[in-house]
C-alpha cells in the first residue's frame, strides 16, 4: 500500500519489488489518481490517510513518500497505518524537512539541481515540517512501535512502524 500515492512516481519501483502481490495506492487527490492509474500497475483508492478502508491487519507492507508533511491528520494516518499493518508488517514513511535544523544540507543543490533546490525551498513556505515536528508525532504514538532516523545528505527523516507479531 503507498499512501499520499500521487500520481504513482513509486509505483513501477514497487512492482519490480512485489511484483506478483497486490498493490494498492491511496490518494485524497483525484486528479493525482488519474495520472497514477495511467500506468495500470496499482488498484488506486481516493481517500485519507486518517481513514483508511482496510480491515485491520490485512496488509503487508505500506509506504508513504512525500506526503506526510501534507496530512490533516498526521498521527492519525500513522495510527491507521499501523491498524492496517498485518503482525510482523512494516510501513516505511520518508518526508523531507522542509524546516529547522536539517532542512539545508549541505551539498545538496549540487548533488540534486537548482530544480530541486527550488522545490525544496516552495515546499517550506508552502507546508513547513521539522526534525522536531517529527519526534512530537512519534512522541504521540504511545503504543506503537516507531522509530525515527534522519538522512542528513537528503535533508530528510524516515520513520518505521513495526507490527508487533
Amino acid at each position: 500500500m503507498d499512501v499520499g500515492c500521487g500520481p504513482g512516481l513509486l509505483e513501477n519501483r514497487l512492482a519490480s519489488r512485489f511484483g506478483r502481490d497486490r498493490l494498492v495506492g491511496v490518494d485524497i487527490d483525484r486528479d493525482m489518481l488519474v495520472v497514477a492509474g495511467s500506468e495500470g500497475v496499482m488498484d488506486l483508492i481516493r481517500g485519507s490517510s486518517a481513514c483508511l478502508r482496510f480491515r485491520d491487519g490485512s496488509i503487508a507492507t505500506a509506504v508513504s513518500s512525500a506526503s506526510l508533511k501534507d496530512w490533516g491528520d498526521r498521527i492519525g494516518g500513522l495510527r491507521e497505518m499501523e491498524r492496517v499493518l498485518r503482525p510482523g508488517g512494516t510501513a516505511v514513511v520518508y518526508d523531507f524537512i522542509t524546516a529547522g535544523p536539517g532542512f539545508r544540507p549541505e551539498g545538496f543543490s549540487r548533488r540534486f539541481g537548482i530544480v530541486s533546490e527550488i522545490l525544496r525551498r516552495l515546499m517550506a513556505s508552502r507546508m513547513p515540517f521539522s526534525l522536531d515536528d517529527a519526534n512530537r508525532l512519534l512522541g504521540e504514538l504511545d503504543g506503537i512501535d516507531a522509530a525515527l532516523e534522519v538522512e542528513e545528505d537528503l535533508g530528510a527523516l524516515r520513520i518505521t512502524i513495526e507490527k508487533r507479531a
